[in-house]
């Protein structure tokens, strides 16, 4: 694997995680969310009957993910794979949660809103999708 280290200066650092490697799975408990850098992640979550599940996105150059575990303190919604060599920026879960709460209230409201639809959302389309 060839990756160069980052032009700019993070200072929560980086992972270089090579292609087919697990970030993390469905289920783990999360303390980081991650930025990609470069590479690519697919996200999966587990759908009853298909040994693959379904595949909820794929994440490239600039894509936040791992957030929605630091917001409301539930177990990952889905899996993370990288599909390519990848290199992330690590957000550590104190880092995170220091910069939501210097956001406003309303802001902070409607980040916890979002993230709720969003495991619904992923939930019921898991479900719909499996039958």
């Amino acid at each position: 694997m060839n990756i160069q280290r980052s032009k700019t200066d993070w200072k929560y650092g980086t992972r270089v995680i090579a292609a087919g490697d697990t970030v993390f799975r469905e289920g783990d408990l999360g303390a980081e969310a991650y930025i990609v850098e470069s590479g690519a992640v697919e996200i999966r979550k587990s759908v009853a009957g298909q040994a693959d599940g379904k595949v909820l996105g794929n994440l490239t150059a600039g894509a936040v993910f791992g957030e929605m575990a630091l917001v409301d303190d539930r177990p990952r919604m889905g899996t993370a794979m990288c599909t390519q060599d990848t290199v992330l920026r690590v957000i550590p879960v104190d880092v995170f949660e220091s910069k939501i709460q210097q956001a406003d209230p309303f802001i902070r409201a409607i980040v916890r809103v979002l993230v709720r639809n969003a495991r619904a959302n992923a939930s019921t389309s898991a479900e719909t999708f499996g039958e």
